[in-house]
């Protein structure tokens, strides 16, 4: 044993280890649910089987509105007011990711791309 198996360079080694165990558990608890399609956007287009809105409290005092349309047969929250101009039959294209509710069922939390009405 010399001078750097004892005292401080053993502390600073022990609080190194310490601090990346506690830099990999609050990663891998910020990245749950661990599927990427929670994680990463991706594009949704198709035809508009059904437009709905919901208001939904978003605090104390405020509310929000999500424009809730169809495509394909799926259901996909719209937070874009665009999305209150869509009608049934319309070309819908949104990006979408999908988003974690502890006590429901996850569903889809989109942005407005592009709409094309149809005649």
């Amino acid at each position: 044993m010399d001078t750097y198996d004892k005292g401080l360079p053993i502390i600073a080694s022990w609080a190194s280890l310490g601090i990346a165990i506690v830099v990999t558990i609050i990663a891998a608890w910020g990245f749950y649910p661990y599927s990427a399609e929670y994680h990463q956007w991706r594009t949704v287009s198709g035809d508009v089987t059904d437009v709905n809105s919901r208001i939904l409290s978003t605090g104390k005092s405020s509310i929000n509105q999500r424009f809730v349309v169809e495509i394909d047969g799926q259901a996909y929250g719209c937070d874009d007011t665009r999305c209150a101009s869509v009608k049934v039959g319309d070309v819908l294209t949104i990006s979408c990711k999908r988003e974690w509710q502890y006590a429901g069922v996850d569903g889809y939390g989109c942005n407005f791309v592009s709409n094309e009405a149809r005649a």
